[in-house]
């Protein structure tokens, strides 16, 4: 936001456009340009020293590929949408949906503010009382909130009123949640320590990584060196498979199920994968990689177990 002559807003506020001079028109006027589109929040902290981490991590990707008309499907409520994604969508998806939780949640934190000062709460050393000097330092708070105090005092100062009509209960719907990995997970022999992460993108914007719980359901054994994320608080299988075994080189292809549930909402959501355990081509040459080429490519194009 552009900075405030209000010394008690120096953030975040933009002051009254008078006919719409600095602002792009997106009213669909004539002169309105196609793209147009009004600036909200700077997506760039200036000083990356504050405590802006998880704002600049939320906003990487938009800022290298910001959200276009083709991104719509992202937001659909449509699960079948969902059902039918591809890898590429569900890529898109980890980028976009954090970013929007993240700034949704500086938003509501700013109106929150605001309206309590108008209240006549005094600005606080912390919480949603603070003073940010840059956007994302809300966004980047953990257990964000008024304080016991605030809200005894602003329990005190409201002024209940009854609203014409009928009112019903204003209820969320967050974004669906999603797959973190591709439907097709690629471990290399001889590499140690690879991590899949199997935390799900969207959900409960308040979850919280303990509150989940991982089950995995295959046909037959785990390929050697893999640990299945079951009950993992993480969500992380990791792979360490060996290069040979019994004197020839090891690959494998196992089809598993991921059933990630929130053990707080009781919501849960699951989705197939296939891993294909292959050889690494990386310190092989001549010949000898030629023949490793050769296999990786039979495993990938034959079946699974």
């Amino acid at each position: 936001g552009a900075i405030s002559d209000n010394p008690e807003l120096d953030w975040g506020h933009t002051p009254v456009d008078a006919g719409n001079a600095s602002v792009d028109d997106i009213s669909g006027g004539a002169d309105a340009e196609p793209t147009a589109r009004v600036p909200v929040f700077e997506m760039r902290p200036s000083n990356t020293s504050r405590n802006t981490a998880l704002w600049r991590q939320a906003f990487a990707a938009l800022i290298a590929n910001p959200v276009a008309d083709t991104d719509a499907g992202l937001f659909s409520t449509k699960p079948a949408w969902f059902l039918n994604q591809d890898d590429a969508n569900i890529a898109r998806y980890a980028e976009v949906v954090p970013a929007i939780e993240v700034l949704s949640k500086e938003i509501a934190a700013v109106v929150a503010h605001h309206i309590a000062r108008a209240m006549g709460i005094d600005n606080g050393a912390e919480g949603l009382m603070s003073l940010p000097a840059l956007h994302g330092e809300f966004a980047n708070m953990v257990g964000l909130g008024f304080t016991a105090k605030e809200l005894e005092d602003l329990r005190d100062l409201a002024n209940p009123m009854l609203l014409p009509g009928k009112s019903n209960t204003l209820r969320m719907k967050p974004f669906q949640m999603n797959p973190a990995q591709p439907s097709i997970i690629t471990a290399l022999g001889g590499k140690v320590n690879q991590e899949y992460s199997f935390y799900p993108t969207g959900g409960r914007p308040d979850r919280r990584p303990e509150d989940m719980a991982y089950e995995v359901y295959y046909n037959s054994t785990a390929p050697l060196g893999v640990t299945w994320p079951n009950n993992a608080a993480d969500g992380l299988m990791r792979a360490s498979p060996p290069t040979t075994y019994n004197g020839f080189w090891y690959t494998d292809a196992v089809f598993f199920l991921v059933v990630a549930t929130d053990t707080v909402d009781g919501n849960y959501t699951s989705w197939t994968h296939r891993m294909n355990v292959l050889i690494d081509i990386a310190p092989l040459s001549g010949a000898e990689a030629a023949n490793a080429l050769q296999i990786n490519r039979v495993v990938v194009e034959g079946p699974a177990r």
